[in-house]
Protein backbone atom coordinates (compact mmCIF):
# COMPACT_ATOMS: atom_id res chain seq x y z
CA UNK A 1 0.00 0.00 0.00
CA UNK A 2 2.92 2.29 0.83
CA UNK A 3 4.66 1.28 -2.22
CA UNK A 4 1.53 2.08 -4.10
CA UNK A 5 1.11 5.44 -2.61
CA UNK A 6 4.80 6.44 -3.10
CA UNK A 7 4.49 5.47 -6.92
CA UNK A 8 1.69 7.87 -7.51
CA UNK A 9 3.08 10.77 -5.83
CA UNK A 10 6.25 10.40 -7.74
CA UNK A 11 3.66 9.97 -10.87
CA UNK A 12 1.81 13.43 -9.71
CA UNK A 13 5.52 15.20 -9.51
CA UNK A 14 6.57 14.38 -12.67
CA UNK A 15 3.12 15.64 -14.16
CA UNK A 16 3.62 18.62 -12.35
CA UNK A 17 7.12 18.77 -13.37
CA UNK A 18 6.16 18.44 -16.60
CA UNK A 19 3.22 21.22 -16.65
CA UNK A 20 5.66 23.60 -14.98
CA UNK A 21 8.37 22.87 -17.63
CA UNK A 22 5.23 23.00 -20.23
CA UNK A 23 4.59 26.83 -18.83
CA UNK A 24 8.29 27.92 -19.06
CA UNK A 25 8.71 26.53 -22.02
CA UNK A 26 5.60 28.56 -23.18
CA UNK A 27 6.55 31.43 -21.35
CA UNK A 28 9.76 31.95 -22.92
CA UNK A 29 8.78 31.25 -26.64
CA UNK A 30 6.04 34.05 -26.40
CA UNK A 31 8.63 36.14 -24.46
CA UNK A 32 11.34 35.41 -27.46
CA UNK A 33 8.22 35.76 -29.94
CA UNK A 34 7.21 39.55 -28.91
CA UNK A 35 10.71 40.80 -28.40
CA UNK A 36 11.85 39.87 -31.78
CA UNK A 37 7.91 41.07 -32.97
CA UNK A 38 9.50 44.91 -31.30
CA UNK A 39 12.68 44.44 -32.48
CA UNK A 40 11.64 44.41 -36.27
CA UNK A 41 9.34 47.24 -35.89
CA UNK A 42 12.16 49.47 -34.71
CA UNK A 43 14.27 51.12 -37.58
CA UNK A 44 17.90 51.36 -36.49
CA UNK A 45 19.64 54.59 -37.31
CA UNK A 46 23.03 53.80 -39.82
CA UNK A 47 25.87 55.98 -40.43
CA UNK A 48 23.87 57.12 -43.62
CA UNK A 49 20.49 57.54 -41.81
CA UNK A 50 20.85 61.44 -42.99
CA UNK A 51 20.66 60.39 -46.95
CA UNK A 52 17.15 60.35 -48.73
CA UNK A 53 15.54 56.50 -48.03
CA UNK A 54 14.95 54.80 -50.94
CA UNK A 55 11.54 54.29 -51.82
CA UNK A 56 10.14 50.66 -49.83
CA UNK A 57 12.40 51.24 -46.54
CA UNK A 58 10.55 52.06 -43.26
CA UNK A 59 11.35 55.66 -41.81
CA UNK A 60 11.31 56.66 -38.36
CA UNK A 61 8.14 58.41 -38.86
CA UNK A 62 6.46 54.81 -38.62
CA UNK A 63 7.39 53.53 -35.82
CA UNK A 64 4.94 55.06 -33.04
CA UNK A 65 6.47 57.07 -31.13
CA UNK A 66 5.47 58.37 -27.04
CA UNK A 67 3.62 61.42 -26.97
CA UNK A 68 4.07 62.13 -23.62
CA UNK A 69 7.20 64.09 -24.53
CA UNK A 70 7.26 65.41 -28.47
CA UNK A 71 10.35 66.58 -29.69
CA UNK A 72 9.70 69.43 -32.33
CA UNK A 73 12.26 70.11 -35.17
CA UNK A 74 13.28 73.57 -35.42
CA UNK A 75 14.33 74.17 -39.40
CA UNK A 76 17.51 76.48 -39.56
CA UNK A 77 17.12 79.07 -42.62
CA UNK A 78 20.70 79.95 -44.00
CA UNK A 79 21.01 83.48 -43.76
CA UNK A 80 23.48 84.67 -46.46
CA UNK A 81 25.57 87.87 -44.64
CA UNK A 82 26.55 90.25 -47.63
CA UNK A 83 29.52 91.66 -46.48
CA UNK A 84 29.48 95.53 -45.51
CA UNK A 85 31.21 97.82 -48.04
CA UNK A 86 33.94 99.36 -46.26
CA UNK A 87 33.75 103.21 -46.74
CA UNK A 88 37.49 104.84 -47.61
CA UNK A 89 37.91 108.54 -45.76
CA UNK A 90 39.09 110.81 -47.96
CA UNK A 91 41.93 112.10 -46.62
CA UNK A 92 42.49 115.64 -45.25
CA UNK A 93 43.60 118.22 -47.54
CA UNK A 94 46.56 120.22 -46.60
CA UNK A 95 46.26 124.06 -47.78
CA UNK A 96 49.20 124.01 -49.93
CA UNK A 97 47.43 121.12 -51.70
CA UNK A 98 44.28 122.79 -51.85
CA UNK A 99 46.28 126.10 -53.38
CA UNK A 100 47.52 123.77 -56.15
CA UNK A 101 44.38 122.50 -56.45
CA UNK A 102 42.64 125.85 -57.13
CA UNK A 103 45.68 126.93 -59.59
CA UNK A 104 45.32 123.89 -61.18
CA UNK A 105 41.31 124.40 -61.84
CA UNK A 106 41.93 128.05 -62.52
CA UNK A 107 44.41 127.24 -65.52
CA UNK A 108 41.96 125.00 -66.77
CA UNK A 109 39.42 127.19 -66.78
CA UNK A 110 41.36 129.85 -68.39
CA UNK A 111 42.62 127.45 -71.51
CA UNK A 112 39.38 126.00 -71.57
CA UNK A 113 37.89 129.81 -72.25
CA UNK A 114 41.16 130.85 -74.45
CA UNK A 115 40.10 127.78 -76.68
CA UNK A 116 36.88 128.90 -77.14
CA UNK A 117 37.43 132.48 -77.95
CA UNK A 118 40.11 130.78 -80.47
CA UNK A 119 37.60 128.65 -81.82
CA UNK A 120 35.35 131.85 -82.76
CA UNK A 121 37.33 133.85 -83.67
CA UNK A 122 38.76 131.26 -86.67
CA UNK A 123 35.10 131.15 -87.31
CA UNK A 124 34.39 134.47 -88.04
CA UNK A 125 37.32 134.94 -89.85
CA UNK A 126 36.32 132.12 -92.28
CA UNK A 127 33.03 134.01 -92.26
CA UNK A 128 34.66 137.40 -93.12
CA UNK A 129 36.62 135.66 -95.73
CA UNK A 130 33.59 134.27 -97.86
CA UNK A 131 33.11 136.45 -100.83
CA UNK A 132 30.51 138.46 -101.39
CA UNK A 133 29.02 141.25 -103.21
CA UNK A 134 26.21 143.44 -103.20
CA UNK A 135 22.90 143.47 -105.97
CA UNK A 136 21.91 147.13 -105.74
CA UNK A 137 19.23 147.23 -108.24
CA UNK A 138 18.06 145.82 -111.96
CA UNK A 139 17.16 148.45 -114.58
CA UNK A 140 15.64 147.95 -118.30
CA UNK A 141 17.25 151.12 -119.42
CA UNK A 142 20.73 151.05 -120.12
CA UNK A 143 21.37 154.78 -119.31
CA UNK A 144 19.91 154.71 -116.17
CA UNK A 145 21.99 151.81 -115.09
CA UNK A 146 25.05 154.24 -116.11
CA UNK A 147 23.58 156.96 -114.04
CA UNK A 148 23.37 155.17 -110.97
CA UNK A 149 27.19 153.26 -111.51
CA UNK A 150 28.55 156.63 -112.03
CA UNK A 151 26.70 157.47 -108.29
CA UNK A 152 28.13 154.84 -106.35
CA UNK A 153 31.67 155.04 -107.82
CA UNK A 154 34.43 152.92 -108.82
CA UNK A 155 33.35 150.11 -106.28
CA UNK A 156 30.08 149.34 -108.71
CA UNK A 157 29.74 147.65 -112.07
CA UNK A 158 26.33 146.87 -114.27
CA UNK A 159 25.81 143.18 -115.21
CA UNK A 160 24.16 142.27 -118.08
CA UNK A 161 21.40 139.35 -118.42
CA UNK A 162 18.42 138.77 -120.66
CA UNK A 163 15.42 138.28 -119.89
CA UNK A 164 12.98 135.16 -121.00
CA UNK A 165 11.21 137.69 -123.58
CA UNK A 166 14.88 138.01 -125.15
CA UNK A 167 15.01 141.69 -123.80
CA UNK A 168 18.11 142.97 -121.52
CA UNK A 169 18.20 143.70 -118.19
CA UNK A 170 20.96 145.56 -116.31
CA UNK A 171 21.85 144.77 -113.02
CA UNK A 172 23.87 147.20 -110.98
CA UNK A 173 26.16 145.05 -108.05
CA UNK A 174 29.55 146.07 -106.14
CA UNK A 175 32.54 143.97 -106.63
CA UNK A 176 33.26 141.39 -104.59
CA UNK A 177 34.96 141.08 -101.51
CA UNK A 178 36.16 139.06 -98.54
CA UNK A 179 36.67 141.20 -96.43
CA UNK A 180 33.80 142.33 -93.95
CA UNK A 181 34.89 145.78 -93.11
CA UNK A 182 34.92 146.26 -97.60
CA UNK A 183 31.75 145.00 -97.49
CA UNK A 184 30.37 147.23 -94.32
CA UNK A 185 31.76 150.36 -96.50
CA UNK A 186 29.66 149.09 -99.92
CA UNK A 187 26.61 148.88 -97.62
CA UNK A 188 27.00 152.44 -96.20
CA UNK A 189 27.66 153.48 -100.26
CA UNK A 190 23.98 151.78 -101.40
CA UNK A 191 22.53 152.88 -98.21
CA UNK A 192 19.90 155.19 -99.93
CA UNK A 193 19.15 152.07 -102.01
CA UNK A 194 17.03 148.73 -101.53
CA UNK A 195 20.15 146.51 -101.97
CA UNK A 196 20.53 142.60 -101.09
CA UNK A 197 24.26 140.93 -100.00
CA UNK A 198 24.49 138.22 -102.07
CA UNK A 199 26.94 135.49 -100.59
CA UNK A 200 29.37 132.87 -102.81
CA UNK A 201 29.47 129.49 -101.66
Amino acid sequence: MRRNNGFMSFFVFLVFLTYVFYLSYGFLKRRKEDTNKIISTINIRKEDFYKKLKPGNKNLSDVPQSTENPVSEEVVSEQVVEPTPTVQETPTETPEEKAKREKKEKDEKIAAEKAKAEKERVAKEAENKQKSYIRVMTLDDKAKADEVVKKLGGNFKIRTTKKSDGKESYIVVSKTTESSEELKKLEKAVSSYKYQIIKLK
